[in-house]
């Protein structure tokens, strides 16, 4: 099992990871006890959108979920602008963002009401209402926002999680096949949140067999002799 990378605009800059960006090494991956990837280690600078590809089981999804902190790797070490996710988890976590296969949002709640809650988990003080305005009309889901998330449609949700990278106001976000279920313009919508968010510095990785809306500056591939 193995990783390769291929690099499109050039290698990271081992200052700038210090700084604000997310630096990986020697983590070992596995799910069920069955190990995925035996040693990976990369980095990413802000301001890079990396693309995660390979093939199912290779790990992908996994490695996702522990560069979020919902899951554990075996052994490595993880730091996002400095702060250790073993050494400091919950700093660790105020800058990272995930979008995955499961919406957390609660869907009995309407999308303001979970997204308010998203806002003050991350940013620990009040509602900028300015700033959530501006979320909800970035996803093109404004008319929506006093509806229960759970009469959403496939493509709602997707969007709504977006609108929850948003107002988290993180610099690592997390994407695992996040073109799912969304219509052109919601495409478009994505590719423009994707670069809004690099040119302030944010990075993004994003899990992917499709081609992406938005460039990527290198590919992480990899590959599963196992599963």
């Amino acid at each position: 099992m193995t990783m390769t990378q291929k690099s499109i605009a050039g290698e990271p800059n081992d200052q700038d990871i210090e700084v604000g960006g997310l630096r990986v090494e020697n983590l070992h991956l596995e799910r069920a006890g069955i190990e995925l990837q035996p040693s990976l280690a990369f980095a990413i600078a802000p301001g890079e959108s990396i693309a995660l590809m390979g093939p199912n089981g290779a790990g992908k999804t996994s490695l996702l979920r522990v560069l979020a902190g919902i899951a554990r790797a075996r052994f490595g070490d993880i730091t996002v602008k400095g702060v250790d996710a073993c050494e400091d988890p919950e700093g660790y976590r105020a800058h990272v963002a995930m979008v995955g296969h499961a919406v957390a949002m609660k869907p009995a709640l309407s999308l303001r009401d979970n997204l308010a809650f998203w806002y003050r988990y991350f940013r620990r003080k009040s509602i900028d209402q300015d700033e959530f305005d501006t979320a909800l009309e970035a996803v093109g889901l404004a008319a929506l926002a006093d509806v229960n998330v759970g009469v959403f449609s496939a493509g709602q949700r997707q969007r709504a999680q977006l609108a929850r990278l948003l107002v988290t106001n993180a610099s690592l976000w997390l994407l695992d096949e996040p073109t799912t279920a969304l219509d052109t313009r919601s495409i478009e919508r994505l590719a423009e949140i994707v670069e809004t968010h690099r040119a302030a510095g944010g990075m993004v990785l994003t899990a992917t067999h499709q081609t992406l809306p938005y460039p990527v500056d290198r590919q992480i591939i990899l590959e599963s002799g196992r599963l």
